[in-house]
């Protein structure tokens, strides 16, 4: 019989891989009004950003996505985040690495700028924020780091959220 644990993590796999072809941007004005906020498309809102900041040509085109929504409540103070559903992965990468180009040729610090990141349920995201301290460390010091899943890799060598105070980087 398998234990609780071992039916958690199996069901947390199980929500990765469900969004696996999805990608979250923050930073989109939210419509003002009700009907405005009803009828936004929000696919078509990501496909003019990277026809026009990403400079993919023809994305509407090219890529597929299956659908585009904001999460979360509505808060005329905040800007909720779009999640977007590819239908293709590697559509999905090229957004990705589209993002990391503008990002090194931009000031990652304005607070105005379009963001991206993966979509991850909540127990991966917190194991992933209780490693993005030693990343961060990691990388001041000169170190190659970066966080893969729930992992983190520094100089080649995987750490977790069990053994991170291993690194010496905690």
């Amino acid at each position: 019989m398998a234990s609780a644990n071992s039916v958690q993590e199996e069901i947390t796999d199980l929500k990765s891989r469900s969004m696996r072809n999805n990608l979250l941007f923050f930073g989109f004005p939210e419509c003002l009004t009700v009907d405005e906020r009803r009828s936004e498309n929000c696919s078509q809102t990501l496909l003019n950003f990277f026809r026009d900041t990403l400079k993919i040509v023809n994305p509407s085109d090219t890529i597929k996505i299956e659908r585009a929504h904001r999460i979360g409540r509505y808060d005329a103070s905040k800007k909720r985040p779009i999640v977007a559903m590819f239908n293709h992965f590697p559509d999905k990468q090229l957004i990705k690495q589209k993002f990391r180009d503008v990002d090194n040729q931009s000031s990652s610090s304005d607070p105005s700028r379009i963001r991206c990141s993966e979509q991850f349920p909540p127990v991966i995201q917190e194991r992933r924020k209780k490693l993005i301290p030693a990343m961060i460390k990691a990388k001041q010091e000169g170190r190659t780091a970066y966080l893969s899943y729930d992992k983190l890799f520094i100089n080649g060598t995987m750490y977790s959220v069990n053994n991170i105070n291993t690194s010496g980087y905690n």
